[in-house]
C-alpha cells in the first residue's frame, strides 16, 4: 500500500512489503528470478527483474500482478521520472525507457560499461557505469547524451538531492559529489 517500504529479495525471488511506521511485515510476493531493484510510480511498484529480462509491475494497493514486460535486457536498476520508468541493462550497456502507462518501450540509449545504478534529478537521468568508472547524464525528455563524468573506481550507487548527484564508488571506498547542473566534482569523500 501507499506509504509502505518495499524491498527486493534476490535469493528468495520475492519482493517484501513492510509497514513504514514500525517495520512489520505486510506481505511477501513472488516475482520472477533475480529481482534486482524497484521503484514506485504512485500506483505501481516496478521491479527490475533479470529473470524476466525486463520489468514486472505490481499494483501497490493490493500487490496484485499488473504485468511482466520483456525488454530483452538484464536490468540491474530502475527509477521513475513522473512519466517513464528507466531501467539499466548490465549486459547491453543500455538504458531502456518505458512509458509508465502501458510499459511500451519509448527509447533505448547507450551508456557506459555495466550500468549498475540510476537516478532522476528532476530533469535528467544519471547512470553509474561500474566498469567505466564514470556516470552518464541523459536528457530526461529525449534520452540524448548530456555528458559523461569520471568518478571513483567501480561506482555502484547513485542518487540526487535536487542540486547534486552523489555516487558511491565501492572499489575506491569513496563517495563523489557532482553538481547536477554541469557534472563538475564538488567533493570526494573517503578513498584510499
Amino acid at each position: 500500500a501507499e506509504g509502505n517500504i518495499w524491498v527486493t529479495n534476490v535469493n528468495t525471488q520475492t519482493i517484501t512489503e513492510l509497514k513504514a511506521s514500525d517495520g512489520s511485515l505486510v506481505g511477501s510476493y513472488s516475482v520472477g528470478a533475480y529481482p534486482m531493484a524497484l521503484c514506485y510510480d504512485g500506483t505501481y511498484i516496478w521491479v527490475a527483474d533479470q529473470g524476466s529480462h525486463g520489468a514486472i509491475r505490481f499494483k501497490a494497493s493490493d500487490a496484485s500482478l499488473a504485468g511482466t514486460y520483456n525488454c530483452g535486457i538484464d536490468p540491474s536498476a530502475i527509477c521513475y521520472d513522473g512519466t517513464y520508468s528507466w531501467l539499466t541493462s548490465v549486459s547491453t550497456n543500455q538504458v531502456v525507457k518505458l512509458k509508465a502507462s502501458d510499459a511500451s518501450i519509448a527509447g533505448t540509449y547507450l551508456v557506459g560499461s555495466y550500468p549498475q545504478a540510476i537516478c532522476w534529478d528532476g530533469s535528467n537521468i544519471w547512470v553509474a557505469n561500474s566498469f567505466s568508472n564514470n556516470v552518464t547524464k541523459l536528457k530526461g525528455s529525449d534520452g540524448s547524451l548530456l555528458g559523461t563524468y569520471d568518478v571513483g573506481i567501480l561506482p555502484q550507487g547513485i542518487c540526487s538531492d535536487g542540486t547534486n548527484i552523489w555516487v558511491a564508488n565501492s572499489k575506491s571506498n569513496s563517495v563523489t559529489k557532482l553538481k547536477a547542473s554541469d557534472g563538475s566534482i564538488v567533493s570526494t569523500y573517503g578513498g584510499h
